[in-house]
């Protein structure tokens, strides 16, 4: 006669089991990590390292394609028009510009001047 020497199963009491990598593995992780999980819990903090990285590798690979520009609706740069951060944003963060900066760095005055260079690329202008 042979007896079984398989074990019982270990049982353990998991908060959440994310299974997948992806980009809305990485998504779910992150937002099941910020609502009210202690992630200061040494055990979660590898998964909560490797899903980050997974989720930044798919982001950042997905958006820097022609497909993700075209989602973001990204155009380019527009030379000589920055008005600064868009006043709702700034407003949605509790932020504000001091007006002693604005009119150092985003002078409308100057905002049809095309900088001329040199031909070792330093500024004339």
């Amino acid at each position: 006669m042979v007896q079984s020497t398989a074990r019982s199963p270990v049982q353990q009491e998991y908060d959440v089991i994310m299974v997948g990598s992806g980009a809305g593995g990485g998504m779910a992780t992150n937002r099941l990590a910020n609502a009210g999980l202690d992630e200061t819990d040494p055990d979660l903090q590898p998964g909560i390292r490797f899903f980050s990285f997974m989720r930044d590798l798919t982001l950042t690979g997905y958006y820097t394609t022609e497909s993700g520009f075209r989602d973001l609706g990204y155009q380019g740069n527009t030379p000589n028009v920055w008005d600064g951060v868009p006043q709702e944003e700034l407003v949605k963060h509790g932020m504000s510009y001091e007006q002693e900066w604005l009119e150092k760095c985003v002078d409308q005055s100057r905002r049809d001047i095309t900088t001329e260079w040199e031909d070792d690329m330093s500024s004339i202008t």
